[in-house]
Order: structure tokens, then C-alpha cells, then sequence
């Protein structure tokens, strides 16, 4: 995951492989939502990242390996802050 990017990184924790098609279909609506109308405002990247492979990554945001699936966003400025969002993966829970 790279966080040298302008915006905001949206990642998707999960503990398999690739995310099911469920997943992804909500990540690429998510991803329609987000995407800005005009060439200015935040913008998202997204991505994701597998538990077994990447489990330092998940013991550094306080969340136990082989959990999930979670969603966090990340502001990679200067000062890197990230929010894990709280209840299920799903629509409304998401764009709020």
C-alpha cells in the first residue's frame, strides 16, 4: 500500500486472499460515490490489504489478524491519521 498519494487512501482490510465480488461491487460503488464531479476537492484511492500477509500492518492500527472485513481511511499528510470504521460493510454505513 502506497501512501504517497494527494487525498485520502480508503483500504480495505480483509483476512483472504482477494475480496469476494460482494466486496468488491460495494468498494466500486463506494469509489463512484467519493469520486469527485470537478477537478478539485478530496479525492480517494483505493486498495486493499490481505491479514496474513500484511499482519504487522494490522498489529500497528490495533486490530486483531485474521478480522475483518474492515474499512479504514487514511489522510497520509504529514501528520498520518486513520479511521476504522465502526459496524458493518454496507452502503449507507459506508458513505456516512
Amino acid at each position: 500500500m502506497c501512501f504517497k498519494v494527494d487525498g485520502i487512501v480508503c483500504v480495505l482490510l480483509i483476512n483472504k486472499e482477494k475480496p469476494d465480488e460482494k466486496l468488491s461491487n460495494l468498494f466500486t460503488e463506494l469509489q463512484n460515490y467519493l469520486s469527485p464531479k470537478i477537478n478539485r476537492g478530496l479525492k480517494y484511492k483505493f486498495g486493499w490489504l490481505n491479514s496474513s500477509t500484511q499482519s504487522k500492518f494490522y498489529e500497528s492500527v490495533d486490530l486483531p489478524v485474521e478480522s475483518g472485513p474492515h474499512m479504514m481511511l487514511v489522510n497520509p499528510g504529514k501528520r498520518k491519521r486513520f479511521y476504522v470504521l465502526d459496524g458493518e460493510l454496507e452502503e449507507n454505513n459506508m458513505s456516512n
